[in-house]
């Protein structure tokens, strides 16, 4: 069976590379800020779940798909991708103080049966106090406004102010592998 990954996010291709999945990317364009719910694992499955819909709209061949989606929790807020300079130091400022939760969905969809699956991980980063000179260099990256919370596990920039990770460093990036391969597993055992 052939795997098509719903993701833009080349965080997460680069590390299914590391994996030796044989994949291809089709990115969903939907209007992820559209989709507003209160709870944190309810608004990451309704985002990949959407992500899915629209991707099955054009997928003409079975395939398992597997759409993600990921926000970031601080003192009780919602992070996603920072819209401009002035969220993104908010953000850091907050991790001053409090711990960051990654809540990642994953959605698994078999086209060709219409099975679905989906869970969502929760990891854990606590961040010491980032020097003004390195969140200047936060605040100028690009990449900074690509992921949600604004920041990386793995960026040489800032792994050095990370105190502790609870959970897995695949899941605060976005693509736990534990749970992405269960519910892969799940399927092939429904067929």
């Amino acid at each position: 069976m052939k795997y098509v990954f719903g993701t833009s996010s080349k965080w997460r291709q680069q590390f299914f590379d590391q994996f030796g999945f044989d994949y291809t990317v089709m990115p969903a364009e939907i209007d992820e800020r559209a989709i507003r719910l209160d709870d944190p694992k309810e608004l990451t499955v309704a985002i990949a779940k959407a992500k899915t819909d629209a991707l099955l709209k054009i997928i003409t061949e079975p395939v398992i798909l597997i759409t993600f989606d990921q926000v970031v929790v601080c003192n009780g807020l919602i992070y996603e991708k920072p819209k401009n300079e002035a969220e993104l130091r908010r953000f850091w400022k907050s991790y001053r103080k409090y711990h960051a939760q990654t809540y990642s969905a994953v959605v698994a969809t078999d086209s060709a049966s219409g099975q679905q699956l989906s869970g969502v991980d929760v990891a854990g980063v606590y961040f010491k106090t980032l020097p003004n000179k390195v969140l200047l260099r936060v605040l100028g990256s690009d990449d900074a406004y690509t992921t949600s919370g604004g920041f990386m596990v793995n960026c040489p920039l800032t792994d050095p102010y990370i105190k502790k990770i609870e959970g897995t460093i695949d899941s605060v990036m976005g693509i736990p592998m534990v749970l992405t391969q269960w519910l892969i597993q799940q399927l092939q055992l429904t067929d």
